[in-house]
């Protein structure tokens, strides 16, 4: 299965016309989970997607190329993060990670709490709902300003 998931992400990659780095000693610069980047079309990712965390990242980051999500050159962040979980949802060969996905929305809902430039989208909204459900996790933690968080699972 392992060999699968990486040749999906290559299969992806190529079909979307984005290079794929794999940064196995990492990068300072880069955020410990990968990203994308539009121009030179790049997706950095620090595992080898052959296991499902990396996977569901690496579609992630994939997403944001399939779905034109770029944070501040077309979308607010949290919507771009929404449409390219929503993408690697859509496109994952096995069963999500929940909590993962989860735990990066969690994350970006508590950014929106402390910095005004990530604003809750919609979609986002619509998104965290839907992921919590499917983890069993309550939601408003991360929906709404002020209310008090809890903890992704882990």
């Amino acid at each position: 299965m392992s060999a699968d998931l990486q040749a999906h992400i290559e299969r992806l990659a190529q079909d979307l016309d984005v290079e794929l780095w794999l940064l196995i000693n990492g990068d300072p610069d880069l955020d410990p989970y990968g990203e994308a980047v539009s121009d030179p079309r790049v997706v950095k990712i620090t595992h080898a997607p052959t296991t499902l965390a990396p996977y569901m990242v690496a579609l992630h980051e994939l997403g944001h190329h399939a779905s034109h999500a770029w944070t501040g050159k077309t979308l607010p962040r949290l919507e771009c993060e929404a449409l390219a979980w929503n993408w690697a949802i859509e496109n994952s060969l096995i069963e999500p990670d929940w909590n993962l996905i989860y735990a990066r929305l969690a994350a970006y809902g508590r950014l929106a709490d402390t910095n005004r430039r990530f604003k809750r989208t919609q979609s986002f909204t619509d998104l965290i709902v839907r992921v919590a459900a499917l983890t069993g996790t309550d939601a408003i933690s991360v929906t709404h300003n002020g209310d008090p968080q809890k903890d992704p699972p882990s």
